[in-house]
């Protein structure tokens, strides 16, 4: 097990810091984009953002492998090492380019295929998002002062199970997931839209209650972070159908989709969800 946690998430916190304030100089700049082989965007934003993380992160730890989304996957490496990074850089691409603000930093640890420790900065707000396994989630908002890991507000899911808050990605359609949230809409107070790992993020501090996501395969580095600051302020995070799901796998990709929950009474019923 980690030993030093304090010291890994404050190392953490500074390379999504770092890499937060590079994104801002191109959000308020200028920036190019290009087309990955799968068709979805790539910016200089993040390329520069990968570039810092990846230089703190293999500084510190240098023995332990990193799993980046703008970076080729040493899958060799990383399937043999108990411990890895699993970093997005700059999840939201599609909402940095249209400039809407819902993008953020995460920066995840998987040990032994079980994500214990996250983070996530929200650039546009300065809201920093972190959690460590069995010690709780917290949130602070990013200043000139030093974040003392453990020291900020803790988090917590909301109690509700009726009148609950979807939350919906703003930039992927999801024709399952929206036919499961019109067949409970006598349970749904709202549905929100939102862009990037921040859904998680809203479920973990009591602004939402419950995300389902099914189509358009996510991958790893946009999940981890959210993963497991969601579970630390008490939400169930499983696959869509409600099976675990495992961290550092030779296929990154989320088959089974992701769903978060706030309690596990506000589980939507669906005969669709068996996957």
């Amino acid at each position: 097990m980690l030993s030093d946690k304090k010291r890994l998430l404050s190392v953490m916190i500074r390379a999504a810091e770092d890499a937060g304030h590079v994104i801002m100089k191109y959000y308020n700049g200028e920036f190019s984009i290009e087309k990955k082989e799968d068709g979805t965007p790539v910016t200089s934003a993040d390329i520069a953002a990968s570039g810092v993380i990846l230089n703190i992160l293999h500084a510190e730890y240098p023995d332990f492998a990193i799993m980046c989304e703008e970076t080729d996957d040493d899958k060799e490496s990383r399937l043999s090492n108990d411990y890895c990074f699993i970093v997005d850089p700059l999840d939201g691409t599609k909402s940095f380019v249209k400039h809407t603000g819902e993008f953020a930093v995460s920066i995840a640890v998987a040990e032994h295929h079980e994500v214990v420790a996250g983070v996530i900065f929200i650039p546009t707000s300065g809201e920093l998002y972190y959690a460590f396994k069995g010690e709780g989630a917290y949130k602070t908002i990013l200043s000139e002062d030093s974040v003392n890991p453990f020291e900020d507000k803790r988090i917590h899911v909301s109690d509700r199970c009726n009148g609950l808050i979807a939350v919906q990605s703003s930039s992927s359609g999801d024709k399952l997931a929206e036919q499961i949230i019109e067949e409970n809409s006598f349970r749904i107070a709202d549905v929100l839209r939102v862009s990037s790992c921040i859904k998680g993020c809203m479920i973990a501090d009591g602004r939402a209650d419950i995300h389902y996501r099914f189509a358009g395969y996510t991958k790893e580095w946009d999940t981890a972070g959210e993963e497991i600051i969601c579970r630390e302020a008490g939400a169930i995070v499983t696959d869509a159908a409600g099976g675990t799901l495992t961290a550092n796998r030779e296929d990154v990709r989320n088959l089974r989709g992701i769903r978060i929950i706030n309690r596990s009474e506000s589980a939507l019923d669906s005969s669709y969800i068996n996957i």
